[in-house]
């Protein structure tokens, strides 16, 4: 009478008796599986990566910007002592003396530049010419600017041409040889 009145509403369900002879059959209402499903992994992966990917990128940005600022600060420049002339070493085995800037990654300047020259004043070692402790040489410095094709006073040097440079002394023969050419030529 229940079902009459309208208070108790619930759905009967049917119940099937096994057969002895026939395999028991569920009944044709759904009911709750009692299997437990594992979470999705993919899914956590996903998003875990979604909020690292930013961080990571943003380690990596400010990691460059440090190590450009770094290495522009205590870089080559900061090896280069301002105050004292350089000795640049290119790779097709000339060397010049002068005042050394690096301009970027890619290119130095030198300024009030400098070269020796060899001038042999006797028979020359025929084994090997560069030998001056045996050939009778004069090196002199030259002042870049006084050959015939009048070349200005700065170079530019691309920074894959330059083996290695030296800071040079003041007490050294070439540093001493570039004051003796300004005092004479004022």
């Amino acid at each position: 009478m229940d079902t009459l009145s309208g208070r108790n509403q619930r759905p009967v369900q049917q119940r099937t008796v096994a057969h002895p002879a026939q395999p028991q059959q569920q009944a044709a209402a759904p009911q709750q599986s009692t299997q437990y499903r594992q979470p999705r992994h993919e899914a956590p992966k996903k998003s875990l990566w979604k909020k690292l990917l930013p961080i990571v990128l943003g380690v990596l940005v400010v990691g460059a910007l440090g190590f450009a600022v770094w290495s522009t600060v205590f870089g080559a420049n900061s090896l280069i002592d301002g105050g004292k002339y350089q000795a640049v070493f290119l790779t097709n085995g000339q060397v010049y003396f002068g005042k050394l800037k690096k301009i970027d990654n890619n290119y130095y300047t030198l300024t009030d530049i400098y070269y020796l020259q060899a001038s042999s004043t006797g028979a020359e070692n025929a084994e090997n010419p560069q030998d001056t402790a045996q050939s009778n040489s004069d090196v002199q410095i030259v002042k870049l600017g006084t050959e015939i094709h009048g070349p200005e006073d700065k170079m530019v040097i691309g920074s894959e041409q330059v083996l290695f440079f030296e800071n040079l002394t003041k007490e050294g023969k070439v540093s001493q040889a570039i004051v003796q050419y300004k005092t004479t030529k004022k």
